[in-house]
C-alpha cells in the first residue's frame, strides 16, 4: 500500500496499483475513491461508498483502469471524471 497525498484537497489518501475495483468488507467508514488510467486521467469516481459494498471502474473499457485512489468519505471538493493528477510515490524521485 502506498500513501499519496493529494495537496490540492488536503487529504492523505490511499493509492493502490494494479486495482480495478475495490470492496469495503470490514470497513467502519465509507469512501471516495477514483479510478485512474495509465496517464492519470479520472475514469470513475464513487463517492460515499459504504461499508459491506463492492464497486469496480465502471468505464466503457474498466481494463484501462490501472490505479485506484480511496480516502474516507466527508462532503466536498473530490476529484472529478476527466481531471489529470500526477500521483507521487515515496520510492519514486523528481526530476529538478
Amino acid at each position: 500500500m502506498s500513501h499519496a497525498s493529494v495537496k490540492k484537497f488536503g487529504d492523505i489518501c490511499y493509492c493502490f496499483e494494479n486495482c480495478k475495483s475495490v470492496h469495503t468488507f470490514g470497513m467502519r467508514f465509507s469512501l471516495d475513491i477514483a479510478f485512474f488510467d495509465q496517464n492519470g486521467i479520472v475514469l470513475d469516481i464513487r463517492r460515499n461508498v459504504r461499508p459491506l459494498s463492492f464497486v469496480t471502474c465502471s468505464t466503457a473499457s474498466p481494463r484501462h483502469c490501472t490505479t485506484t485512489l480511496e480516502r474516507p468519505h466527508k462532503p466536498g471538493l473530490w476529484l472529478m471524471k476527466g481531471d489529470k493528477v500526477r500521483l507521487l510515490f515515496s520510492d519514486q524521485k523528481t526530476e529538478t
